[in-house]
């Protein structure tokens, strides 16, 4: 690497008191991670989120179980690990996020990293939200569950309807010395008094049944009174009317008030219980992020280890109970039908992007806080490995359970396999309810949903405040009051989604902002690649020292210039030309809440636009420069000084004399930046 031209006597002077300063860590203006593990286990932590849970084990069942694994393990390698080394890069290496970094290395894309930079926040509104409901149902583990049996009255009500059902009341009804009883609204009734009250639900009413009306047949069963076809003339009491478990209706009625019909027309009442949890999320997260990147780091490593430890546990003592055999036979069976079909590789793809936490400038923030040399490929792996990891590991678990489930049911697992909300909130609950220390397992499964969550919020909180320190470096000394603001933003967001139709907002703002994600990677793939330009890039992992390897230099170059972009092309177009209207379950939004989604989407990707706007207005009009200006990197494109000090204070003496050297030439390089752009 060439030599910075020869320095003056005050910048010796100056990289002699940024040594001294940096060997007892107080010129670090930023902050930094404590290691580089501290950075690899709060990266991780970061990756890991509730979508490893929930998300991952239903994307395996729905497109071809085991068969599923090919398509994922090949796209972490195609687009998941060279995204990842990408983003790590440009926050290592500048020391910034993506709202400096990528004005810096190409003006016109200021607005683009901006956008990256608030679309956490945004996701943050909703996720906070679901944060609030597993505390809420964590609460509710400890004191006692109330999805446990129909007719438990909670905060002085009892929200079960007359079809509530479970298993174990049922039995307790038909165990009576007089067996000819029932479970049916929340009480032990005569099977005569049920049967001629209620309508049947005919499977097929135009060819088996005239009318759903029932008559009492014997103590089992009830009798369709115009069945045409025989096999419906009977039908067993268990089977008569759609019932719903009490989980279903804890989460449906208690927990968010969402209802059977749910409409954004009544929007309802919020849920106080809801947004108390909501404000103690909030707080937990502002206290951590408050105390600066070190605490956080510390917070998250461990944090960010707790729950493989649970995972563990739950794997243990749930492989003793019978049934997970066919759990795992199902959750690992493969069908290559589905397995291998385009929309599987698509699923995969975008998968590997919520999992990872991909283009949404958390990896490039966290990177921005760990050592300038530390070897990006090795750190980009071990990260990417473990959260893989952590997704197949939670799906066993989840599918065990489910087997579980399904076997004390006596139902096929497929009929109990469920996604998001319904796995987390009413299938995970009722499959508890049969296991032995039903409060202990309830609470360990929501203490991982939530601590898996509040790790990643703790990324979202410090990114977005984070790029606004950088961007403005006078806001540092007023960093714990733009979190307190942020904090309450975040809270008044979030209480919009509490009350009772607060799931459909949560809804349209995942929808809108998880839209974006494939999009974001690609235009970072095309401004590294082809803007900037990948011989410099290759350049600057040199002087950081990466020491990559033949195999390592070519997989990049292949991925990052050819592959990587082609493939989330078509992943990008593949998602707008299937663009489905936002909709929850089977609820489709109206067109004003249509309208709204779109604004929502708009919000996000605004900066892009404007800023883009305005650095042609800057660069080309206003200061006279030629268009080329807007695609080159600027004078003040590099390592910032703060990265290469915190390398001095993280390393505590033990550089050789060669990189020594080399760090005090970028010193004075970053000095004169600093200057420059002041």
């Amino acid at each position: 690497m060439a030599s910075v031209d020869v320095a003056t006597e005050d910048e010796l002077a100056e990289v002699e008191q940024i040594k001294k300063d940096a060997a007892k860590a107080k010129a670090l203006e930023r902050g930094h991670f404590g290691s580089t593990l501290e950075y690899i286990v709060a990266t991780i932590g970061v990756a890991i989120g509730l979508g490893n849970v929930w998300r991952f084990p239903y994307m395996v069942y729905e497109y071809g179980g085991g068969a599923f694994f090919i398509p994922y393990c090949v796209m972490i390698i195609l687009v998941g690990l060279p995204i990842f080394i990408l983003e790590a890069w440009i926050g290592q290496y500048t020391g910034f996020g993506t709202a400096i970094a990528c004005g810096r290395m190409v003006p016109i894309a200021r607005g683009f990293g901006w956008t990256m930079a608030i679309l956490p926040f945004f996701i943050s509104f909703y996720y906070s939200n679901i944060l609030a409901i597993v505390l809420r149902y964590f609460a509710a583990s400890i004191a006692s569950p109330g999805w446990e049996e129909c007719g438990y009255e909670e905060l002085g009500s009892t929200y079960n309807t007359k079809a509530c059902f479970t298993q174990e009341q049922f039995k307790e009804c038909r165990e009576q010395k007089d067996s000819s009883v029932t479970f049916w609204n929340n009480e032990c009734v005569d099977v005569f008094s049920f049967c001629e009250e209620n309508e049947n639900i005919c499977k097929d009413k135009v060819s088996t049944c005239v009318s759903t009306l029932m008559k009492y047949a014997n103590r089992t069963h009830c009798k369709n009174q115009s069945a045409t076809d025989d096999s419906f003339k009977f039908v067993r009491v268990e089977d008569a009317v759609e019932y719903q478990t009490a989980a279903e209706e804890y989460f449906t009625y208690q927990v968010t008030g969402l209802g059977d019909d749910p409409s954004w027309g009544d929007y309802g009442i919020p849920h106080w219980d809801l947004v108390l949890c909501l404000l103690a999320v909030w707080i937990m997260t502002g206290l951590v992020i408050s105390f600066g990147p070190d605490f956080m780091g510390k917070v998250m490593t461990f944090l960010g280890i707790f729950p493989f430890f649970i995972l563990v546990l739950m794997l243990i003592y749930v492989s003793t109970l019978p049934g997970v055999m066919d759990g795992i036979i199902f959750y690992l069976k493969p069908d290559t039908s589905k397995g291998l079909q385009l929309g599987a590789w698509n699923a995969a793809m975008r998968q590997i992007f919520f999992s990872l936490s991909l283009g949404q400038n958390l990896v490039h923030h966290f990177s921005s806080y760990n050592r300038f040399y530390s070897n990006i490929p090795i750190n980009s792996a071990v990260v990417t490995i473990s959260d893989t990891g952590m997704s197949i590991l939670a799906g066993f678990v989840v599918f065990m359970v489910l087997g579980y489930y399904a076997f004390i049911s006596g139902k096929e697992v497929t009929d109990v396999v469920s996604s998001g909300f319904s796995l987390a909130f009413v299938t995970f609950p009722e499959a508890t309810n049969h296991m032995p220390g039903t409060q202990l397992w309830a609470a360990l499964f929501f203490i991982l949903l939530y601590i898996v969550g509040l790790n990643s919020n703790f990324a979202f909180l410090e990114t977005v405040v984070g790029s606004l320190v950088d961007e403005f470096p006078y806001l540092l000394k007023w960093k714990k009051w733009l979190v307190l603001v942020f904090s309450l933003m975040g809270f008044v967001c979030g209480f919009s989604m509490s009350f009772d139709r607060g799931m459909l907002m949560v809804e349209m703002i995942d929808n809108a902002s998880s839209q974006l994600l494939l999009l974001t990677g690609l235009g970072q793939t095309i401004m590294v690649s082809y803007v900037f330009g990948y011989s410099q890039f290759e350049e600057t992992c040199e002087e950081m020292f990466m020491g990559m390897n033949i195999v390592v230099k070519w997989y990049l170059r292949l991925m990052l210039c050819f592959i990587t972009p082609l493939l989330l092309l078509w992943g990008v177009t593949w998602t707008y030309v299937g663009y489905k209207s936002p909709h929850y379950e089977e609820y489709q939004f109206e067109w004003p809440l249509v309208l709204l989604w779109w604004l929502i989407y708009l919000a996000i990707v605004m900066p892009t636009f404007l800023l883009g706007a305005y650095e042609v207005y800057d660069i080309v009009f206003a200061k006279g420069r030629s268009w080329k200006e807007l695609f080159r990197p600027t004078a003040l494109w590099g390592p910032a000084e703060d990265a290469l000090v915190k390398e001095l204070a993280m390393q505590s003496g033990n550089l050789d004399e060669g990189t020594r050297k080399i760090v005090d030439e970028n010193i004075v390089k970053a000095i004169r930046r600093k200057k420059a752009r002041v």
